[in-house]
């Protein structure tokens, strides 16, 4: 499997798929595994310099006029048709980030900086997989059918179709490789980014810490309360930004007279899968 996997490494070790159809992102640090494993895809064991941007709900045209005007800026280092409904442009820049908050903080930076509103935020992260160029991919002849969106882009970026009985094998075509490295100092705007949301955090924190005290529980760690229950109720609070609402989202509760076992159930009654969602669910029980 290792063979199949290393069999195309012409952007690098970027291997993943043994089908060929997709590729990491970030090229993969060399690690030891056992032979026929591959060198696990997890955010840590990948590089940070790579960034990918796509737009699923943007129209064909509207994304090649992104991919046009990021490769006039000299900001585009690859663009790949995905043989569906996006394009799959990457952005490169010169000074790596050293952590994963730093790459997130760099995506939406340049993702505000570059006009790239829209963007999918899942693919704020470095081990995400993109699709590989020169490569057919497997589509549902049902599903290209009845698409005008898809039979635009086939259209508009002349992709090559090869139709069969059910199914229709379609390009995953390099739309564009100028390899461009983007040359900018961005740790100045991450650390100013970095003491508001500090601030933010020691905010909200003593926030919360006046609630539990407010409300007989001064004895309670603050950040062991928001997991207090997660076992019993099936809640999962991680560190970031979730967290630190979840802290803002307790301290309203216990304003308006929630005891934390009401907060928590809920949180998990209304959780979605969406933080902003959540919150402003939550928030409308307040009322």
């Amino acid at each position: 499997m290792a063979d199949k996997v290393y069999e195309f490494l012409e952007w690098g070790k970027y291997g993943y798929d043994p089908n060929g159809e997709f590729e990491v992102l970030n090229m993969l640090y060399d690690i030891e595994v056992p032979e026929g494993y591959v060198s696990p895809r997890v955010q840590t064991n990948c590089h940070l310099n790579r960034f990918l941007y796509e737009f699923d709900d943007k129209s064909i045209q509207e994304q090649i006029d992104i991919m046009n005007r990021l490769i006039n800026q000299n900001l585009l280092f690859r663009a790949v048709y995905s043989g569906s409904k996006s394009i799959h442009m990457i952005l490169c820049v010169d000074i790596e980030p050293e952590t994963i908050d730093e790459y997130k903080f760099l995506w939406h930076f340049m993702n505000k900086e570059f006009e790239l509103n829209g963007a999918d935020n899942r693919c704020s992260d470095n081990s995400r997989l993109t699709r590989r160029p020169h490569i057919m991919r497997n589509m549902p002849l049902d599903k290209v059918k009845g698409s005008e969106s898809i039979l635009e882009a086939y259209q508009k970026l002349g992709v090559r179709v090869d139709i069969k009985d059910t199914n229709c094998l379609v390009e995953q075509k390099l739309l564009s490789l100028p390899q461009n490295i983007i040359k900018y100092d961005w740790r100045q705007n991450f650390q100013t980014y970095y003491r508001k949301k500090e601030a933010e955090e020691a905010y909200r924190r003593k926030e919360l810490e006046e609630n539990l005290r407010k409300y007989g529980k001064q004895d309670m760690d603050p950040d062991k309360f928001l997991r207090n229950y997660s076992d019993k109720h099936g809640v999962v609070f991680m560190d970031g930004f979730k967290h630190v609402a979840a802290s803002s989202l307790a301290a309203a509760y216990f304003k308006a007279g929630f005891q934390d076992v009401e907060f928590l159930k809920n949180w998990v009654k209304n959780e979605c899968g969406d933080t902003d969602k959540t919150i402003w669910c939550n928030l409308g029980h307040l009322k």
